[in-house]
């Protein structure tokens, strides 16, 4: 059985459970229709979420320890966060499987989908994280101006909430950005997608394609690994030996 672990970035705390968008394994499998066994890591330090630069380094080393101790026994790996921390590093520790971050495996799904994508995130922090992340994969002109809803992710308590606040944000970048795709922009925001999806489009009468980032990177983590498919070794090519005091 394919088996596929999903890295979680932060520490686990009982806040979390108290989320709209958490899900542990058997419900996240449910989401993404999947028949692979799903294995969900929390970090053992580190940040209990990931809204600006600092929060991002400070949990790459735990990340990087994960996918050492771990990546020998599953058939790939998702980093569960849009702004994808330590992916790069994870990818170069990583020799066997593939590793996807959340965020840029779904922006690159939804470019498939439509020519301008709206992000909406969870916070103005975020959503400048994401634009970097943009900047640097080339993929800033498949995107309208991002937008968030100014919740913290550990205040994603609310789930009517949420849904009215990022729906209403996506039917303004739908009128007034020209977008045609919608990308949660945070994976805190996981399993809203649908809902979000019903209330625009009832709304605006039209088709509009709404994308959930975990689910959407775990089906094409799913598909790469059922293709047989890793990552170039020249472009993430093992470490080189040194001495390293971490």
């Amino acid at each position: 059985m394919m088996k596929l672990l999903v890295i979680r970035p932060v520490i686990k705390t009982p806040q979390l459970d108290r989320l709209a968008g958490e899900l542990d394994a058997e419900e996240l499998a449910r989401q993404c229709k999947t028949s692979a066994e799903i294995e969900i890591a929390y970090l053992p330090e580190g940040p209990a979420s990931i809204e600006s630069e600092y929060d991002e380094i400070i949990a790459g080393p735990a990340i990087c320890r994960i996918v050492l101790e771990r990546a020998g026994n599953v058939n790939g790996i998702l980093i569960d966060c849009f702004v994808d921390p330590a992916i790069d590093a994870a990818r170069e520790l990583s020799l066997d499987v593939p590793i996807l971050g959340a965020g840029g495996a779904s922006l690159a799904y939804a470019a498939q989908l439509g020519e301008r994508i709206s992000i909406i995130t969870v916070v103005d922090s975020v959503a400048r994280m994401i634009w970097r992340r943009a900047l640097r994969n080339g993929m800033q002109d498949h995107l309208t101006p991002l937008r968030h809803i100014a919740v913290p992710v550990l205040d994603t308590t609310d789930r009517h909430r949420l849904v009215e606040l990022i729906s209403a944000q996506a039917i303004e970048s739908i009128k007034n950005d020209g977008a045609d795709v919608i990308l949660l922009g945070c994976t805190g925001l996981r399993s809203l997608a649908q809902d979000v999806g019903v209330k625009v489009n009832e709304i605006l009468s039209r088709q509009v394609p709404v994308l959930d980032p975990a689910i959407t990177a775990l089906k094409m983590l799913e598909s790469m690994v059922a293709l047989g498919l890793n990552h170039s070794k020249i472009a993430f090519a093992l470490p080189p030996k040194k001495l390293r005091t971490l």
